[in-house]
């Protein structure tokens, strides 16, 4: 029997179909490295004609099968906006140079919402060099686009916490960061000292924000009401099922149907304190900025919830430092104006804006047991009680030195020798003046303080002013004293520098102080004193105290 033929595994049996096998097995050895490689792959024929579009390119734009992949024209992958620049840049580029690369964006088909990535197209060629079609292998840059956006909503929110000591500012400022490119909409929930619960929002559609402020305080296992009353912190999606099983509120389940509402984060606010004052809740629609939000996220909305309790823990403070220092300044100011034959006194006193530096402006007036009368007017710079404070020793410092000897020169020298003696490092502006009733004249020094209004009794209207420096660098050896003649009819205007200040341009604030004192009818008015501030303001807002002394000549 002869012995069975050894067959030669490592020959080739035939050429040709050795060859094809070979090529075979490296089509499918290439097909499945495609297939499975986590960068978008995609290929199209000569004409344009969608061919190939891996599992990775599917996942990332929402196709459903590759049938559908390759049904769908070349074009609908991208955005409408920006089809005109595929058309006229990338696929002329293409054309030319035979590829294209630069971050760009693809069109989510369930969404529509931009996907971002590392785009890279090239031209498929035969070894003879004739164009066969084109590929491109594109990087996801979706985790990269959220940790950009999680950055640049730090960076905004962090500016929304300075920039504002208004209590409501605040919140809306950091409320409007996060629909800025992070969120749909934004809630803050909070529970002030006072008790009452409040809520801020801000949707990117502003028609949509009275649903969201007439919801009810959530409650149960709601992420908003874990937040506030655990101090939890979640992320997830969100449905109407959802809805019915967590919070089933009629208000509710019709905010999530009109809403759209996709995914949403809710963090509690903390205070630096350790103390949960409230909760904020940013959501998702699946039509504005992206579908869903993820974990990695969660850490920016947290730095952004201590961020936000840091922010109105100083906000509280600075306004509970406000109202005492305003119930200082007010418990400071004279109760009442001296009763003085011959004239008529009338003053006025306007707090600034809550970010005012409040606290340092006075206006004083008595009457020596000469007849003569005493009126000083000044503003110490900074804010808060240190100010108050200061302002309060400079009025007494000055009503002494009056009562030794009212020379004004040595009213503003007391005063200075008494500010660096209390706070070294404060300064401020005052007048003092002196009015006589034998001579009806005004006499008057100045430490660095705008000078007087004088309406004439022509109705002209000058502004007296005198140079000379502020309290707290005065030399000690400043005597220049103005005197000013009143006439009956005649009106004089001590006022501090938030009146002329209002719209940040002193020469159109003393213009305004001008026209408003010239006006033929100002000399009726009965109190002269708010009618000036109140025209002078017109619909402007104070953002400085303003204090204001009239003293009409009868």
């Amino acid at each position: 029997m002869n012995e069975p033929q050894r067959l030669d595994r490592e020959a080739p049996i035939r050429p040709d179909l050795d060859d094809r096998y070979g090529a075979d097995e490296a089509r499918e050895m290439y097909a499945a490295l495609v297939e499975n490689s986590t960068d978008f792959i995609g290929i199209v024929d000569i004409d344009g004609a969608v061919i190939h579009v891996n599992r990775a390119g599917r996942d990332l734009l929402g196709i459903d099968s590759l049938e559908v992949a390759r049904r769908t024209p070349l074009l609908a992958y991208f955005l409408p906006a920006d089809r005109d620049f595929v058309r006229s840049t990338i696929f002329a580029t293409l054309e030319r140079d035979g590829n294209w690369a630069g971050d760009f964006q693809f069109r989510h088909f369930r969404s529509g919402l931009p996907v971002p990535v590392a785009f890279n197209v090239f031209a498929i060629a035969l070894v003879d060099g004739r164009r066969m079609g084109a590929a491109t292998v594109s990087r996801d840059l979706r985790e990269r686009k959220r940790v950009e956006d999680g950055l640049r909503l730090l960076s905004r929110t962090g500016a929304a916490v300075v920039d504002s000591l208004d209590y409501g500012r605040t919140l809306q400022n950091i409320a409007r960061a996060f629909v800025d490119g992070f969120a749909a909409y934004c809630l803050i929930d909070v529970m002030p000292p006072h008790g009452r619960w409040e809520r801020t929002v801000e949707h990117r559609d502003p028609a949509l924000v009275p649903l969201l402020v007439k919801l009810s305080r959530p409650t149960g296992i709601h992420p908003i009401a874990r937040a506030i009353e655990r101090g939890e912190s979640s992320f997830m999606p969100i449905d109407e099922a959802w809805a019915r099983a967590v919070d089933p509120t009629d208000d509710r389940l019709e905010a999530v149907r009109r809403l759209g509402v996709r995914s949403i984060i809710s963090v509690p606010v903390v205070t630096p304190a350790g103390e949960i004052v409230g909760a904020l809740t940013c959501a998702l629609d699946g039509v504005t900025i992206r579908e869903n939000y993820g974990s990695d996220d969660l850490g920016f909305v947290a730095e952004v919830g201590r961020r936000a309790g840091a922010a109105i823990a100083n906000v509280q403070l600075y306004e509970r430092e406000r109202r005492i220092a305003l119930e200082l300044q007010a418990a400071s100011l004279p109760a009442r104006l001296p009763v003085v034959d011959g004239l008529a006194l009338d003053a006025a006193y306007r707090p600034g804006s809550n970010e005012a530096k409040i606290g340092g402006d006075w206006y004083d007036a008595f009457v020596l047991p000469d007849a003569r009368l005493v009126i000083t007017v000044g503003d110490v710079l900074g804010h808060g009680l240190q100010a108050a404070v200061a302002m309060t020793k400079l009025r007494l410092a000055m009503q002494s030195a009056a009562m030794v000897d009212p020379d004004p020169n040595l009213m503003l020298r007391v005063a200075d020798a008494t500010l660096r003696l209390s706070d070294p490092d404060a300064y401020a502006t005052a007048i003092a003046a002196i009015y006589d009733p034998r001579t009806r004249t005004v006499a008057f020094a100045s430490a660095g303080h705008p000078g007087p209004a004088l309406r004439g009794t022509d109705g002209q209207v000058q502004i007296v002013d005198q140079s000379a420096s502020m309290i707290g660098l005065r030399s000690g050896s400043e005597s220049e004293i103005c005197t000013i003649e009143t006439p009956p009819g005649s009106m004089l205007v001590f006022y501090t520098d938030g009146l002329i200040e209002v719209v940040r341009d002193v020469e159109e604030g003393f213009g305004r102080l001008s026209r408003v004192l010239a006006a033929p009818d100002f000399p009726a008015a009965a109190r002269p004193a708010e009618a000036l501030v109140t025209a002078v303001l017109g619909a402007d807002t104070a953002h400085d105290d303003i204090a204001v002394l009239v003293v009409t000549f009868q």
